[in-house]
């Protein structure tokens, strides 16, 4: 029993995992494909979440961020951020890529985003391999 319950959870960090690692490469073909511009942030929502029990109070706030930017053919495009910090600003300047063919489809050109998400990739399917392998070994013995 104790290895079935091992088994889901490590294949749930593994899955986790690899579908970070997916989405990455996903968000990296885009940015490939895309056309590089700056955007300007001209408004940002904040809403915050309030969880209460007996035992602890817990607060977390959503951030959305719109933004404005002019394609190659000069339109003007006002969209929400896929992608939003409470350290982003009204008025703050972020490097974008957009869709050619769609440009309301669009991804935050930074690095940072995607460090972070090779480093959670690799930290999910680094806890839920060896607890699968364990559970596997588990079944033989």
């Amino acid at each position: 029993m104790v290895n079935i319950i091992l088994l889901v959870f490590g294949m749930m960090f593994l899955a986790v995992g690899i579908y970070i690692l997916l989405l990455e490469n996903s968000a990296k073909k885009f940015k490939k494909k895309g056309i590089p511009v700056t955007a300007k942030i001209y408004d940002i929502e904040k809403s915050w979440s309030h969880i209460r029990n007996t035992r602890s109070r817990k607060s977390s706030i959503s951030v959305k961020a719109f933004i404005t930017f002019y394609t190659n053919n000069n339109e003007e495009i006002d969209t929400k951020l896929d992608y939003a910090s409470t350290t982003m600003k009204v008025g703050q300047e972020i490097p974008i890529v957009y869709d050619k063919d769609d440009p309301y489809k669009i991804k935050v050109n930074t690095k940072g985003s995607s460090i972070f998400s090779y480093v959670m990739s690799i930290l999910f399917i680094g806890i839920g391999l060896p607890i699968v392998i364990v559970a596997i070994i588990g079944f033989f013995k």
